[in-house]
Order: C-alpha cells, then sequence, then structure tokens
C-alpha cells in the first residue's frame, strides 16, 4: 500500500540511518525479489518503486529529513550488525573459502575458455551473502 516518506519516517526503527527502496515493474516481482530477504528477516520496510520515474526522482533527491535513499539492488548495501553477527559471519566466510574459490576458478574457467567464452560474462568474485536468508544464490 502506498504511504508517504512522513510515514515511513515515523515507522522506521530507531537505528535506522537510511530509507530503503527498490524498484521494478510490479509489486509481485519485487516482493519475490531475493534482494528483499535480509530486510523481511530484520523487519525493515522497503519502499517498493513500481513507477518507471520513481527511482530517477529518488536518485535526484539523495535524500529525506537528513535521511539518505538507498537501493538495496545495490552490491555493497550495509545494514547495522553487531559484534556477535559480524564475527559468525567472519568465521562462515572462512569455512567456506575453499568452496567459494573453487566456484570463482570454475566458472571463470567456463566463461573464459568454455561453452559461454562468447557471451561476455565476466566473474569478478563468488562469496557468502549476509543478505541472502532464503535463495541459496544470486547472480549481481
Amino acid at each position: 500500500k502506498e504511504i508517504s516518506l512522513d510515514k515511513y519516517l515515523d515507522r522506521m526503527q530507531e537505528s535506522q540511518e537510511s530509507i530503503y527502496y527498490m524498484s521494478g515493474e510490479s509489486m509481485e516481482v519485487m516482493q519475490k525479489a531475493p534482494a528483499l530477504q535480509i530486510f523481511k528477516k530484520k523487519d525493515l520496510e522497503v519502499l517498493m518503486l513500481s513507477d518507471h520515474l520513481d527511482e530517477p526522482c529518488l536518485q535526484k533527491l539523495a535524500d529525506y529529513e537528513g535521511k539518505k535513499f538507498v537501493s538495496i539492488q545495490k552490491a555493497d548495501v550495509k545494514l547495522d550488525e553487531s559484534e556477535e553477527e559480524k564475527k559468525r559471519f567472519s568465521k562462515i566466510k572462512d569455512m567456506y573459502k575453499v568452496l567459494t574459490d573453487w566456484w570463482k576458478d570454475s566458472l571463470t574457467e567456463l566463461t573464459e575458455k568454455g561453452a559461454m567464452k562468447d557471451a561476455g560474462v565476466k566473474i569478478e568474485k563468488v562469496e557468502v551473502s549476509k543478505r541472502l536468508t532464503e535463495s541459496p544464490v544470486v547472480v549481481v
């Protein structure tokens, strides 16, 4: 349902420093987006912009009442986390390093010399995600 930015700010968690949003062709598509998973889990409200003019307007506006607009669809979204969560994630990254390195090497081989060499795909990195809670993988 539609809400005003003032209403969004009233409902924000006290520690929240940004106004989170995403854009897409429809509400149905956005509701299924893997990028939304961690926000649902942390009970963080996300503005869903289905009009093609909404996102460019927010980008020009940049912030509202001192709160910056942040797209949850960008790879570098930072969320607040406790020291315990940081330590836990660091251990998980270390635990899966061999696997993520193997995936990166295998996918790089496939895209540079294998069946996908003419597709113009480049593998930058493969990493464990903090943001996925239900989906096993996402390509960014």
